[in-house]
């Protein structure tokens, strides 16, 4: 997925000084303030919770996410800043919202995630689903917010226990149609 490049955002706050990159903290202390005005220019960007490696108070030392997608983009090297965003999005629940860069530091690290879910039958297509509605929400600039559930519940709904009329869809037929209704919802044209 591709995320819009504020990497200005990120130079400016740069060239004001007093950045230490070449330590993990320098560097967290760094990306921490880059989340925070990346997320004054849209809501979307956050910080990555990550317990293992390097990190600092639990969360990475050098990358930034998009919310809801896994986007994630490097923006800090030990000797200066960049832009990378072709790196494999992650698990959209790492995402962490940011906050004013004279908050952190007496915080507790973010909670260590429980334990991975055992596997259901239908989690690929479930989590097929939610590409398509993150990315369509993204799409909109609209954040995540309840209503997403009921698009899940009547996609679920319609490929099992069938649609108002009593016809059961094929797991294809019902992500197609709620699409149109969630993409329609969101003011995004319909697909061909």
């Amino acid at each position: 997925m591709s995320v819009p490049n504020y990497r200005s955002t990120v130079d400016a706050l740069f060239a004001q000084g007093g950045w230490t990159l070449g330590t993990d903290e320098g560097k967290a202390a760094f990306t921490r303030a880059s989340a925070w005005a990346l997320f004054q220019r849209d809501a979307h960007w956050g910080l990555v919770r990550k317990t293992t490696g390097s990190n600092v108070l639990g969360l990475s030392t050098d990358l930034v996410m998009w919310a809801g997608t896994g986007a994630i983009v490097d923006i800090a090297t030990d000797t200066g800043v960049i832009w990378a965003d072709d790196k494999s999005p992650i698990d959209p629940g790492r995402w962490v919202q940011p906050k004013p860069p004279d908050a952190w530091g007496t915080d507790p690290p973010p909670p260590t995630p429980g334990p991975t879910p055992i596997p259901y039958p239908g989690d690929a297509v479930w989590d097929a689903v939610g590409v398509l509605l993150f990315a369509d929400y993204n799409a909109a600039a609209q954040m995540p917010n309840p209503q997403m559930g009921r698009w899940f519940g009547r996609t679920i709904w319609d490929a099992v226990g069938g649609d108002p009329s009593g016809h059961v869809l094929t797991i294809a037929e019902s992500i197609a149609k709620h699409r149109g209704e969630w993409r329609h919802i969101l003011g995004l044209p319909p697909l061909l």
